[in-house]
């Protein structure tokens, strides 16, 4: 008796093991061909080696092949020992996601998380690449100290590490990461062009080319039109970025900013964390970084200009 106990109790294990394997599995099945989305890094190759910037990271969402449009699609890139920052962007009908990165000399890992409602949030493998510049960019036109008018009137000078100028370069121009023109740089190392750019706050940057050596400059904010076309969250951006301006920040503009009005995403700062005042020396006005978010400061600092 004992012993047919025994083998009924043995049976109603396996019988339940059976069972939790079956429906285990037929989750799985479900939740993988109906939920799972698929991330892959397509742009730049892994360890991909740069002379130029900026440099352009391309991801694909898919679903079993198929893609996936207006998904989230989060790059994350990470620098230096404690560097990183994140910028959302949204994937295109072929399920392309595209982030523009003007990034300075040195080794970088990336990689990407896709994101939409009703899916488990999928993260990619991650990827290297290295940029080595050799030519130094510098903007000049338009700057943070002056309200712009449309047609704006960019303009950035080219040099080598020694600063020696560079003619014959070819720079091109980016507002909001966005690729607006290119000219060649003349004998005294200056490349211009002018182009119609959208009221409100914006952001832009200049590459260089020559001869397969490159460089990029800083990113720099600046204004089109009156304070008032601006959003609430352009003046929040507009006045956390003065607010944070450190040491020589009136004159070397906004360091580094990603910007992300076209991609969807937060930007991005890369700054010295110290604080000072905004000096503008030509319009005579003092700036306290506490006054900032007050609008009479800002209409103040929209009339500072600087020579150039």
């Amino acid at each position: 008796m004992s012993t047919l106990l025994k083998n009924s109790g043995r049976k109603s294990i396996e019988v339940a093991v059976v069972l939790g394997v079956f429906v285990l599995f037929f989750a799985v099945g479900m939740y993988s061909g109906q939920t799972t989305m698929s991330v892959e890094m397509i742009d730049p190759p892994d360890g991909s080696q740069f002379q130029s910037s900026p440099v352009e990271l391309v991801a694909r969402v898919t679903v079993k092949g198929v893609p996936v449009a207006d998904a989230k699609a989060r790059f994350t890139i990470r620098f230096g020992k404690v560097g990183e920052t994140s910028t959302d962007t949204t994937t295109d009908f072929n399920g392309i996601a595209r982030l523009v990165v003007p990034a300075a000399s040195g080794n970088y890992t990336w990689h990407v998380a896709a994101i939409r409602e009703g899916y488990p949030t999928i993260v990619s493998r991650s990827g290297r690449f290295s940029i080595r510049l050799s030519l130094l960019v510098y903007p000049l036109l338009p700057s943070l100290f002056r309200l712009s008018v449309s047609p704006v009137d960019f303009k950035a000078r080219v040099t080598e590490m020694n600063g020696h100028l560079v003619g014959s370069a070819n720079v091109t121009f980016y507002v909001d990461l966005r690729m607006i023109g290119s000219s060649l740089t003349a004998a005294n190392g200056i490349a211009g062009l002018s182009s119609a750019v959208d009221p409100g706050m914006h952001t832009w940057f200049a590459s260089a080319t020559k001869n397969g050596e490159g460089g990029v400059s800083d990113s720099t904010v600046f204004i089109v039109g009156e304070l008032s076309s601006l959003g609430t969250g352009d003046l929040h951006l507009l006045r956390t970025e003065l607010s944070g301006l450190s040491g020589n920040g009136a004159a070397r503009g906004v360091m580094g900013l990603w910007s992300s009005r076209y991609s969807g995403g937060r930007p991005s700062t890369i700054r010295d964390k110290r604080v000072s005042p905004l000096r503008c020396e030509t319009a005579g006005i003092y700036l306290e970084p506490t006054r900032m978010s007050s609008s009479s400061a800002l209409n103040e600092y929209a009339t500072c200009d600087r020579k150039m």
